[in-house]
């Protein structure tokens, strides 16, 4: 059985759509599955189980990109699943297998695009992002594991901090998913009287950089921003004894792995993008009950 995803979007989304392809490797063990994602995305499937080849396109794909992966997955699979309702991924998964199915898109004009597909489903309503990349596995009556799935975690190129230990992430890359530089330095001194060693993760352009100087200022904390690939975050993240963060991929990536996970979130909705515990039903909504009424001003 050979299996093509295809995920052209943000990193979160690729992340929980790991749920869907460790779902198609209950069912086929021996499945060779395949990827296709944009190039700022790849590096969560690196050193994945569920994942076999990754195929990546630009952000912004040229004709010459799409006509070179079209040779490269030209009905070289099976079955092939568009996770999103463009016409651009679900194109993609109508040339790389006899079988292909998408959600269904309601934007005018889309008829044509719906029919070429071996079978749509329609979005379901306002349920969780994991939830909704699951229905594709419906169609071809598939059990659905509803985990997301990290990748094998990598410990070699980095020291663990002394346990312990605590990991925080406090930059998103939009202003407001953000926390306030107040609540994370008060956070810190309460973990370090606590006899909590601290490590921060985070990207490596220069303003994530900017801001976490100055949310750390000379607080004794272990940065690891820029420093980390997926797997070895996976590392870092499997041996702490918690994770705070903000709405970010980290923060699932955390609560991947098994490690206690606090979620911090702004304006949106927890109940679409909670990070997912292990061994819960992803449909209770109880997991993501918002703990204030509304956002608040300044965030």
């Amino acid at each position: 059985m050979r299996i093509l995803i295809v995920c052209l979007r943000r990193i979160g989304d690729v992340f929980v759509t790991t749920a869907l392809a460790r779902s198609f490797k209950q069912k086929w063990p021996d499945a060779i599955i395949d990827w296709v994602v944009y190039e700022n995305t790849a590096f969560v499937l690196q050193n994945h189980p569920d994942a076999s080849q990754v195929f990546t396109l630009p952000s912004r794909p040229r004709g010459g990109d799409m006509w070179r992966l079209i040779l490269k997955i030209f009905m070289r699979y099976n079955l092939a699943f568009a996770t999103q309702a463009g016409d651009r991924p679900a194109w993609i998964a109508r040339v790389a297998a006899p079988r292909a199915y998408a959600q269904r898109s309601h934007a005018r004009g889309s008829g044509f695009r719906n029919g070429i597909l071996t079978q749509t489903v329609d979005p379901v309503g306002y349920v969780h992002a994991t939830q909704q990349v699951l229905e594709l596995a419906g169609l071809v009556d598939v059990p659905v594991y509803p985990e997301s799935q990290p990748p094998r975690p990598d410990f070699r190129g980095f020291t663990l901090p002394l346990l312990p230990y605590v990991v925080i992430h406090p930059r998103a890359a939009v202003r407001y998913k953000q926390w306030t530089m107040e609540g994370w330095r008060a956070l810190i001194g309460n973990m370090k009287e606590a006899g909590l060693n601290v490590a921060c993760t985070g990207g490596s352009d220069t303003q994530e950089t900017a801001y976490l100087d100055e949310v750390l200022g000379d607080l004794d904390v272990q940065r690891f921003d820029g420093q980390l690939s997926w797997p070895q975050l996976t590392a870092l993240l499997s041996r702490a004894k918690a994770f705070v963060g903000i709405d970010t991929s980290v923060t699932h990536l955390a609560a991947s792995v098994g490690t206690q996970t606090f979620a911090i979130f702004g304006p949106t909705d927890p109940r679409y993008w909670g990070p997912t515990p292990h061994s819960v039903e992803i449909s209770d909504d109880a997991l993501w009950q918002r703990r204030s009424p509304f956002q608040k001003r300044g965030n």
